[in-house]
């Protein structure tokens, strides 16, 4: 009897240190996991503040134009907003149906004017934080001009082509007339920084094209502190050079329509004027040939005119015109016109 109660002690005994054992186990789990919430939440406001701190607004375009629509967005992490809001605000006045965008679209003030553009962000742990953008956008145009020649007649302008020399003048418009020199140009072409003889006040260069049908030329306005202010950019269109032929009528002068394809002359003579549009301008690197049926006609006097004379009562020829410039490899142009008499 004795030796069953103290087995039954002992029994007792062991599991109270078993239980208390275990206890103490559960309890220091309990605390590593209560630790590691600690920290994981710590480092969640952390990062909550870090991503609000960080954010700000960036416009499309970088530089909006005057009185064109540009969007506003906001650039920050995803955490920050899930679970917050956002609000939007134009000069101090809520866009409502703007609520919790990450973009909204605005139109930029003319030239002298200034729009602020703000955001109030709030995140899921009550954090906030109001960001701000002011768009005062300057007015720059590109003014493409051409070193090409033209007839004294034609009443357009001389367009861009592969035959000369093409000039982009950038223009800035302000409020006020600002002094020479307050800004500085970043000229590209084609996509290459133009810097060959070129300071950073150039708002004027020149370039020539190569056998593109379009190039694209851009310019970036910064002013003293080296912030851009504006930027242009522009697609120019490259014209062929072209040639047509004239009657010169020695009573009536140039006749206004060219001849295309073929020409049926009455009189017994006719003179023929080619008339180049787009070409090199410096006449010392242009060679010109004229052709009947195929066989060079030496011309003595004006190079760009050619008489013909009945020869018996009817004919046709084939009459061509080519001109080269001396200067370009490969760089002709040439066009035909059927006579008959």
């Amino acid at each position: 009897m004795l030796m069953k109660t103290n087995a039954e002690r002992l029994l007792k005994k062991a599991i109270v240190h078993g239980i208390l054992y275990h206890m103490r186990r559960i309890s220091i789990i309990s605390l590593h996991v209560v630790f590691c919430c600690c920290i994981l939440f710590a480092g969640t406001t952390q990062l909550n503040a870090f991503n609000l701190q960080s954010s700000s607004i960036a416009t499309s375009p970088a530089h909006p134009e005057p009185g064109k629509t540009a969007v506003a967005s906001i650039n920050t992490g995803a955490f920050a907003v899930i679970g917050g809001s956002i609000s939007w605000f134009i000069d101090g006045v809520e866009l409502t149906t703007a609520k919790d965008a990450k973009s909204i679209s605005f139109t930029a003030p003319k030239v002298g004017g200034s729009t602020n553009i703000s955001a109030l962000i709030k995140n899921q742990d009550g954090q906030f934080i109001e960001i701000q953008k002011t768009v005062t956008p300057l007015r720059v145009d590109i003014i493409i001009s051409a070193d090409t020649y033209v007839p004294h007649f034609y009443k357009g302008r001389a367009l861009p082509s592969s035959a000369g020399a093409i000039a982009a003048q950038a223009f800035v418009f302000s409020e006020t007339q600002e002094p020479v020199g307050k800004y500085s140009y970043i000229w590209k072409v084609n996509g290459e920084t133009q810097s060959q003889n070129l300071t950073r006040s150039s708002s004027r260069i020149q370039f020539s094209p190569n056998f593109e049908t379009k190039l694209p030329v851009s310019v970036e306005v910064v002013n003293t502190d080296g912030i851009t202010v504006a930027e242009k950019a522009v697609s120019v269109p490259i014209s062929t050079p072209e040639i047509y032929i004239y009657e010169a009528n020695p009573l009536r002068g140039l006749m206004p329509t060219a001849l295309r394809d073929s020409y049926l002359f009455l009189d017994s003579e006719v003179v023929l004027r080619a008339e180049p549009y787009f070409t090199e301008k410096n006449s010392n690197v242009i060679e010109t040939r004229w052709k009947i049926n195929s066989k060079k006609i030496d011309v003595s006097e004006n190079p760009y005119e050619l008489t013909l004379q009945k020869q018996g009562t009817s004919g046709t020829a084939q009459i061509s015109f080519e001109l080269f410039n001396t200067s370009e490899f490969l760089q002709s142009e040439k066009t035909n016109l059927s006579v008959s008499y």
